[in-house]
């Protein structure tokens, strides 16, 4: 899809969401139904048509040692990327009720996804020790350290299903808000 084609659909969601708005007698949760629908159905459109801001991403691969870890540099990137994108100094970042609400389910997720990464990273780590594969440059067995790596990879799992769970939570609380007429909405 074109910028064009993403903005024209853009203007007809929300010029539909802003007559549900008007009319007093209009079902909203019905409107609201479908409009997520539409917005669904074009965030797909756009994911294959690789205007997606994500689409230099490649879950299928091929995938690398180099690759996972440009990952995890983006990871660590786009958290300082939010944090100055919402912090006080940057006021247009967060401007909408509806911005804190998509960024908090979209933190619910990707952190609801570190466990299974957490894991995963236990895994390889297993495999190789099991092959002979690791060595430790302290000179102790390698093994200590997977089970000490093993212990605060718990640790990061379970928190980070808490952390999902808390910010399902904010996402949750969230909501029904909305801006005022003398505010944003």
């Amino acid at each position: 899809m074109t910028p064009s084609q993403i903005a024209a659909e853009l203007a007809a969601i929300s010029s539909s969401v802003e007559a549900a708005l008007d009319d007093e007698h209009a079902d909203r949760q019905h409107i609201l139904g479908i409009t997520s629908g539409r917005v669904q159905g074009l965030a797909e459109r756009v994911r294959r048509s690789g205007n997606a801001p994500c689409a230099g991403l490649r879950p299928d691969g091929p995938h690398s040692d180099g690759y996972t870890t440009e990952l995890a540099d983006v990871f660590a990137a786009a958290v300082r990327v939010l944090n100055h994108a919402t912090g006080p100094h940057a006021d247009t970042g967060l401007t909408y009720p509806a911005t804190a609400y998509s960024v908090t389910g979209y933190l619910a997720a990707g952190t609801h996804g570190l466990g299974q990464l957490t894991r995963q990273v236990m895994t390889f780590l297993d495999r190789e020790l099991a092959a002979g594969r690791l060595g430790d440059d302290t000179g102790r067995p390698p093994a200590l350290a997977v089970e000490r790596a093993r212990s605060h990879a718990d640790d990061a799992a379970r928190l980070a299903s808490a952390l999902s769970a808390a910010f399902a939570a904010i996402q949750n609380e969230l909501s029904p808000l909305h801006g005022t007429e003398g505010g944003r909405s």
